[in-house]
């Protein structure tokens, strides 16, 4: 599940039960400012799966102004009597909704995005997987055909017996370095991943061929110090717009 989807689920059935509770007060004790004081909730609903504990907050005040507010023109039906407790147990439950309720989607929010970054990297390196880096070369071809904006792929192959010489642990830590060194070569906004077991590629945007060298020479000389200056790597580069048809086959893309 995304957090867009536990939102829009939040939104659904946090919307309905403030809806029945707002018309169940409503109906059942016939006060339009304690029914108003209910859908409020609704205010401070969105505001908390929107923009979090902050939003939350600010929601929440603004909510008790609402409901003071009417109090105070239309005035209660319970009698005054029972105006400062029901202004305190309102303000109260908005505080704690919009505070407590921003928090909890920030921390779900978190938890969700950490669970799906899990299910999209590969397991070896930490860099994109076989399927999500297709999806991502896929979706960049899509974007240059519609608004023309380039980017260059690198596809790094390697040769599993150079990995092999060096025994399993220090296989992990030699794919685990060089992983490390391709992130730090690129920028946050290009993306790497391992497509095979024996290739890694990463994703250049606005990037011409001639940019890409210093990204070549970098990755390059990471496999040479990890694997050897004998370690075997072939290095593919395939730039918009010559190459798109290469890049749309090697992607899978349509």
């Amino acid at each position: 599940m995304t957090y867009k989807h536990f939102r829009n689920l939040a939104l659904v059935f946090g919307l309905a039960l403030t809806l029945a509770t707002t018309l169940l007060i409503y109906l059942g004790y016939r006060d339009p400012v304690e029914a108003m004081g209910q859908a409020l909730f609704v205010l401070i609903l969105v505001f908390d799966v929107l923009y979090f504990q902050k939003g939350g907050g600010w929601a929440a005040l603004a909510a008790s102004l609402i409901y003071v507010t009417a109090l105070l023109v239309i005035g209660p039906k319970t009698g005054s009597a029972y105006i400062w407790a029901s202004v305190i147990l309102r303000v109260t439950m908005y505080g704690f909704t919009g505070l407590a309720g921003g928090e909890i989607c920030a921390r779900v929010k978190t938890a969700l995005e950490d669970m799906q970054a899990t299910d999209l990297a590969d397991g070896a390196t930490g860099l994109f997987n076989k399927e999500h880096f297709f999806r991502l070369a896929g979706a960049s071809v899509e974007m240059f055909e519609r608004y023309q904006s380039p980017f260059s792929l690198l596809v790094f192959d390697f040769n599993q017996d150079d990995l092999k010489k060096l025994g399993g642990e220090k296989k992990a830590q030699a794919l685990t370095a060089i992983a490390r060194e391709i992130k730090g070569a690129i920028r946050t906004s290009d993306e790497a991943g391992r497509p095979s077991d024996d290739s890694i590629a990463i994703l250049l945007y606005n990037t011409e061929a001639a940019n890409a060298d210093a990204v070549i020479k970098r990755v390059t000389a990471a496999f040479h110090q990890t694997l050897g200056e004998e370690a075997v790597l072939d290095v593919t580069l395939w730039s918009t717009p010559d190459d798109i048809e290469q890049i749309r086959v090697y992607a899978h893309a349509r």
